[in-house]
């Protein structure tokens, strides 16, 4: 997350960004990319691994804040290995 900052100064808003890393992190790495200015009305925003950790600290935070937020459509697309 430290490198968001630089990525966006360097490139600008992302078009698409993926969440993968520490699940309880989920929701920092999405508030760090909002303030940094990565994301923009239009950014996709996908989160791996979302349904298999679900009820965990920090996945709970995440979907709550993706479904509440008016900020983000959200829809958990399931998949297999």
């Amino acid at each position: 997350s430290l490198q968001m900052p630089l990525i966006q100064r360097e490139y600008g808003p992302a078009d698409l960004i993926f969440v993968d890393g520490k699940p309880s992190e989920y929701l920092q790495y999405l508030q760090v990319a909002e303030s940094c200015g990565l994301v923009r009305p239009g950014t996709r925003v996908i989160a791996d691994n979302v349904e298999v950790f679900k009820d965990f600290d920090g996945v709970k935070q995440y979907l709550e804040y993706v479904r509440t937020s008016g900020k983000y459509d959200s829809e958990t697309i399931m998949s297999t290995l």
